[in-house]
């Protein structure tokens, strides 16, 4: 016969109490049937809040903690079971695990016993008076209950023959009686708002995307910088304008498992990876531990910050002012920009390409303004420009425009040290002459 099945009722039957028990289990287990299965990972912290006033002497206790064991029991302390006792806190305690403990059920064995019947399940309470709730005269009788036999326990691994929930771990025991817990372990967690750390995952990605969009916002009001938005920034713009609505809508939602806010960092983690330079192909977080929580979320949140916070390296618009007769000049307001700067020329002309291509490096005279004079009426080379087919990737490349990049290790390049300002010269006729100049800092 299974443990589990429906007891048969029939008039007459010498009522026992394995009939109710038996009854009991079928319904309990009916229960879990229906419900372990509709989400993963059902079991954890509801609610949970340490005793302030017993860590400052050097003990552990709790204030309230609700949640489901591994094993599917429900528990709510102190409003329905009672809450642990407190245990000690050594300083041998400190890098420990602490652990809320429940006796695993047993097959064919005592459940129910007094306080002091250590491995029991449950613990049969004082007699309680219940009341008759279909009657209005309050009839009450004195009934024996019992309650989830909770405990504490501070050791590395869970006990065996329990169902166990890690709590947190104990970070300092200062002069063996101010014990102080590590807010970077939260509890295995049912719901994120069972601890700060949780809370903690969600808000500092929130965080980290609104700034992100707020630079980017700043780069499309601001043409001065690689003329605002480039392609990669829209495809960036797409990604965080999905995932932001989606995380603030988990974070106004009064219940949220943990694995399902994962599922999400994860999302992103693998779309930001996109914008890589070197390897755009997303690590492998490995499986989704609900027991280890740090472990889990922590890599995903760090990930998730530096690709957020990753210096793209915008190129900046300098602009020219056009002096008459193609003359243009530049002033720099950062001289380190040319120490640490790569400085292309973006040139547009009523002209084939490849016309702008071969002759605009000769037509055109680039060099200190201080020294443009003497090159000018010396006939002397400036700084020599270079065609490049692939624009560094700072700049928006736009089509039938020719790039050329500045050539640094000419002598005159020192110049700029003592006059930061940039002239340049272009002989011959170019119709439909534009011409932008760009500095990409370095990193």
């Amino acid at each position: 016969m299974s443990r589990f099945s429906k007891v048969v009722w029939r008039e007459g039957l010498f009522l026992k109490p394995q009939h109710l028990q038996q009854a009991d289990r079928y319904v309990e287990r009916l229960i879990a049937a229906r419900t372990e299965h509709l989400t993963p990972y059902p079991w954890g912290i509801v609610e949970f809040e340490v005793d302030d006033a017993q860590l400052r002497q050097g003990r552990l206790g709790l204030a309230k903690i609700s949640g489901i064991m591994p094993d599917g029991m429900p528990f709510a302390a102190p409003q329905i079971n009672d809450l642990p006792r407190e245990i000690d806190v050594p300083e041998e305690a400190i890098g420990k695990t602490i652990w809320l403990t429940l006796p695993n059920a047993p097959q064919n064995g005592q459940e129910m016993g007094l306080l002091e019947d250590k491995g029991t399940r449950y613990v049969i309470r004082e007699e309680t008076k219940v009341v008759d709730n279909s009657l209005a005269s309050r009839n009450e009788e004195a009934l024996e209950i019992a309650v989830p036999r909770l405990e504490l326990s501070i050791r590395d691994k869970a006990p065996d023959g329990f169902q166990a929930i890690c709590l947190g771990r104990v970070s300092d025991v200062r002069d063996g009686t101010v014990v102080t817990l590590d807010q970077t372990v939260p509890p295995v967690g049912l719901v994120l708002d069972c601890h700060r750390a949780y809370q903690g995952y969600l808000k500092t990605t929130i965080g980290a995307i609104e700034a992100r969009l707020e630079v980017l916002e700043r780069y499309a009001a601001d043409p001065s910088s690689a003329g605002g938005m480039q392609d990669k920034d829209y495809l960036m713009l797409m990604v965080l304008n999905r995932v932001l609505p989606v995380l603030r809508h988990l974070q106004n939602l009064p219940w949220v498992h943990p694995e399902r806010l994962y599922e999400q960092l994860l999302a992103l983690a693998g779309e930001l990876t996109t914008f890589e330079d070197q390897d755009r192909k997303v690590r492998d977080y490995g499986r989704y531990r609900h027991d280890q929580p740090k472990d889990t979320f922590s890599p995903l949140i760090a990930d998730i910050r530096r690709l957020l916070s990753r210096d793209v390296g915008r190129a900046l618009r300098l602009p020219l002012e056009h002096r008459g007769d193609n003359r243009f000049r530049a002033d720099v307001n950062d001289p380190n920009l040319f120490a640490t700067a790569s400085f292309v020329i973006e040139v547009k002309a009523d002209l084939p390409l490849t016309q702008i291509q071969q002759q605009f490096p000769s037509f055109c005279k680039f060099g200190p303004a201080s020294r443009m004079r003497d090159l000018i009426v010396n006939n002397l080379p400036g700084i020599t420009l270079v065609h490049t087919p692939n624009p560094p990737p700072q700049i928006r490349v736009v089509a039938n425009h020719v790039y050329f990049v500045i050539d640094k290790m000419n002598p005159l390049w020192r110049d700029f040290s003592t006059a930061p300002t940039i002239g340049l010269q272009i002989a011959g006729a170019w119709p439909g002459l534009e011409l932008e100049l760009w500095a990409i800092p370095g990193k």
